[in-house]
C-alpha cells in the first residue's frame, strides 16, 4: 500500500486493564507506518484528555476498537463505540479474549487475536486495515452477523439428524446455544425497528421521578438562548483557558492557561493580578476568599489573593498537577496529576496529610463534601473514588469521570460521562440516574445553591441546566466559543456563569 493511504488515521479504542497490549498494538502498527492514534502516545503533555480524545475520534476515518470483557463493560469505550457509528467511522474490531461481542459490532469483520499469536494476530490487522485504506475487498477471515445466521442453520440441520437417546446431552447443548443466537438475532431486528421508530415519533417530555438506580435520557423542552445581563469580559482568543473559579463571594475570577493564571473583577472585566507567568492548570479559592491555589508543574502553590504574593509550595506529587480543591474550612488543600493518585495536605504549613493512592490514569478532578468528611477523585481510568479525610479511607468507588461536585446537601454525586452526567447517591453508592443529550464530553458541573437544580458544561459549547429531582431539563444555552472549561452558580443562585476555552465569560440570569 502507498505511503499516502497509511496517512489516514486510525482510532485506538481499549479498556485501561488492556493497557499494555493496547500500547504494544499500537507501537507494532506505528512501526508499520500506520497513523494509528493512541491516548497514551498522542496526548501531548498538558493536553486535556477528554479534548485530545474527542478530536482524534472526529478527525479518524477507521475506529479500531480491542474486545475484552472489561472493554465491553466500560461506559467511556461504549460511548466511543456509539460515536464511531453514528458518525459512520470505518470499524475494526479485534477480539483480544472471548467476550460477549456487544449487538452494534456484530455485523462487522473482525481479527480475532484470541485464537492467534500476537505476531500472527498484528499481520491480520494489517490486512484488514490495508483492504480499508485501500478500498479493496476484505480477504481476512472473520465472522459475521450473517454467517451466524447460516451457522444455526447448520446447526439445527445437524440436531434432525442425531439419534433421539444416545445424544439428547448434546442434543440439548446445541438447542440451547441455536436458541441464544436466534434470540440475538431477534433482539437486532427490534432494536432497528424501534431506532426507526423513534426517528418518526420524537418521545414526549416527562417530569416524572426517575426510578432509583436506573438510567434514563430525559427529553428536554426547546433550547432557549437566554439572556446575558452582566457584561461579558473576554480575554485574547489565544489565551487557551484550561482552568477557572470564582471566588466564594462571586467579586473575583481567576483563570489558568498555558500562559500563566490571572485574577479578574467580575463587575467590569478588569485585570486585578497576573498571579504567575507559569502554565495554571487547575486553580481554587479558599473559601474566605483570601488565598488561591494553583496547579503548576508538580508542585501546589498557594498565593495571597489580595496582592498577588506566594504564601507556600506544596510539594509531593511527581508529575503535573491537574486538579485542585480546599476544604470547606480551608484547612486542607488536595490535588490530583498525571498518572498518579490525589494528596493532601495541610494548608498553614504544607504538611503533607495522606497520600491516596488507586487511580491508574490521570486525577482530573477533585472534590470535598460540604461538610468537608469525604473528598471525591475523578480519573481517566473510568473510575471516581470517595475518601473518608480524616484516616485516607476508600469508601466507595464508582463508574464516572471527570467532572465530579457534591450537592450542597451532601447527599448526591454528580460524575462526568462522554455526552452526559450521572447522579450517584452519597451513603452507599447507588447509581441514580444519568443526564445524556450533549453532543460532546461534559467538561464542568455546578449544583445551584439550593440544590434544585443542576449546570452542565460540554466541549460542544452547550451550557444546559436540568431539575436534580427528576432530570427533566430546562434549557440549553448555545454561544460562539470553542469548548466550555467552567461553568457555576452566583452565591445567590441568581446567575449563571460559563467560561469558555477561548477566554469569554457569560453571565446569565437564571430565571
Amino acid at each position: 500500500m502507498n505511503t499516502a493511504a497509511k496517512q489516514r488515521w486510525t482510532f485506538i479504542s481499549y479498556s485501561r486493564k488492556d493497557k499494555e497490549f493496547a500500547l504494544k498494538f499500537a507501537r507494532e502498527l506505528k512501526s508499520a507506518g500506520y497513523l494509528v492514534w493512541l491516548d497514551q502516545l498522542d496526548i501531548p503533555t498538558g493536553a486535556r484528555w477528554d479534548d485530545a480524545v474527542e478530536r482524534a475520534l472526529r478527525e479518524c476515518e477507521i475506529f479500531l476498537i480491542i474486545l475484552t470483557t472489561a472493554s465491553i463493560s466500560s461506559e467511556n469505550v461504549k460511548d466511543e463505540i456509539g460515536y464511531a457509528i453514528d458518525h459512520g467511522k470505518r470499524i475494526v474490531p479485534v477480539l483480544l479474549e472471548e467476550c460477549e461481542i456487544p449487538l452494534r459490532l456484530r455485523r462487522f469483520q473482525y481479527v480475532d487475536f484470541s485464537e492467534m499469536k500476537f505476531g500472527e494476530g498484528i499481520k491480520r490487522a494489517e490486512q484488514l486495515l490495508e483492504n480499508f485504506l485501500s478500498d479493496q475487498p476484505i480477504p481476512v477471515p472473520t465472522k459475521t452477523l450473517p454467517e451466524a445466521q447460516e451457522t444455526l442453520k447448520t446447526r439445527v440441520a445437524t440436531i434432525q439428524s442425531l439419534p433421539t437417546q444416545k445424544n439428547s446431552l448434546l442434543r440439548r447443548w446445541i438447542l440451547r446455544r441455536a436458541g441464544i443466537l436466534a434470540f440475538t438475532v431477534l433482539l437486532g431486528a427490534l432494536s432497528v425497528m424501534l431506532i426507526f421508530r423513534s426517528s418518526i415519533f420524537p418521545p414526549t417530555p416527562t417530569s416524572q421521578p426517575l426510578p432509583a438506580d436506573q438510567t434514563r435520557a430525559v427529553a428536554s423542552p426547546e433550547a432557549t438562548s437566554g439572556n446575558s445581563l452582566l457584561p461579558i469580559v473576554t480575554l485574547p482568543a489565544s489565551d487557551a483557558i484550561t482552568s477557572a473559579a470564582f471566588s466564594p463571594d462571586g467579586q473575583t475570577l481567576a483563570m489558568g492557561s498555558y500562559s500563566g493564571a490571572k485574577l479578574w473583577r467580575v463587575s467590569d472585566g478588569s485585570l486585578l493580578h497576573s498571579i504567575t507567568t507559569e502554565a495554571g492548570k487547575a486553580v481554587a479559592f479558599s473559601p474566605d476568599n483570601q488565598i488561591l491555589a494553583t496547579g503548576l508543574g508538580s508542585t501546589v502553590k498557594l498565593w495571597r489573593v489580595s496582592d498577588g504574593s506566594r504564601l507556600r509550595t506544596l510539594e509531593g506529587l511527581t508529575s503535573d498537577v491537574l486538579s485542585v480543591a480546599f476544604s470547606p474550612d480551608g484547612q486542607i488543600v488536595a490535588a490530583g496529576g498525571y498518572n498518579e493518585g490525589v494528596k493532601l495536605w495541610q494548608a498553614n504549613d504544607g504538611t503533607l496529610l495522606h497520600d491516596l493512592p488507586g487511580h491508574t490514569f490521570h486525577v482530573l478532578s477533585v472534590a470535598f463534601s460540604p461538610d468537608g468528611q469525604m473528598l471525591a477523585s475523578a480519573s481517566d481510568d473510568y473510575t471516581v473514588k470517595l475518601w473518608r479525610v480524616s484516616d485516607g479511607m476508600l469508601l466507595h468507588e464508582l463508574q464516572g469521570s471527570n467532572p465530579v461536585a457534591f450537592s450542597p446537601d451532601g447527599q448526591t454525586l454528580v460524575t462526568g460521562s462522554y455526552s452526559g452526567v450521572k447522579l450517584f447517591r452519597v451513603r452507599d453508592g447507588a447509581l441514580l440516574y444519568q443526564l445524556t443529550g450533549h453532543s460532546s464530553s461534559v467538561e464542568s458541573v455546578a449544583f445551584s445553591p439550593d440544590g434544585q437544580t443542576l449546570v452542565t458544561g460540554s466541549g460542544g459549547i452547550e451550557v444546559r441546566r436540568w431539575h436534580v429531582s427528576d432530570g427533566v431539563r430546562l434549557y440549553t444555552l448555545e454561544e460562539n466559543g470553542e469548548g466550555v472549561s467552567f461553568v457555576t452558580f452566583s452565591t445567590d443562585g441568581r446567575t449563571m456563569a460559563a467560561v469558555y476555552k477561548d477566554g469569554t465569560v457569560k453571565l446569565w440570569q437564571v430565571p
